[in-house]
């Protein structure tokens, strides 16, 4: 089972990113806001997260075993470029022409460019 996206554990994994991290310019703290800010949404009782390292995930599916005919909205986090990187794909289509449309942008955008995403995940 996921977490649903607001549960306080998802920004508390990349602070205890960001307090570990292994180079002094390895800012992971644009990635605590950007969960944050998902968190804060209308819409994120409705929807589950999960975390690969570096990648966030928000979802319509519950749980791994449930992925079938549900979508994803990925989020990664680049702190040498410091820009975000987000795509939409069906989860039991990962590699899916979707998943080439990455967006990329700087923090300040962050907010308005996954939000326009995660309105897509109501419509797949």
């Amino acid at each position: 089972m996921w977490a649903e996206l607001t549960h306080p554990r998802h920004v508390e994994f990349y602070r205890e990113f960001h307090e570990g991290r292994h180079e002094r310019d390895e800012d992971w703290m644009p990635m605590v806001r950007a969960v944050e800010h998902l968190r804060s949404q209308n819409y994120a009782a409705e929807l589950f997260a999960f975390t690969s390292l570096a990648h966030f995930q928000v979802t319509t599916a519950p749980s791994y075993s449930e992925q079938q005919g549900h979508a994803c909205v990925g989020i990664t986090w680049d702190f040498r470029n410091r820009l975000f990187g987000m795509a939409f794909w069906e989860l039991d289509r990962p590699n899916g022409d979707s998943q080439k449309d990455i967006i990329r942008c700087i923090e300040k955008e962050f907010p308005s460019a996954v939000d326009a995403l995660i309105l897509r995940l109501g419509h797949s």
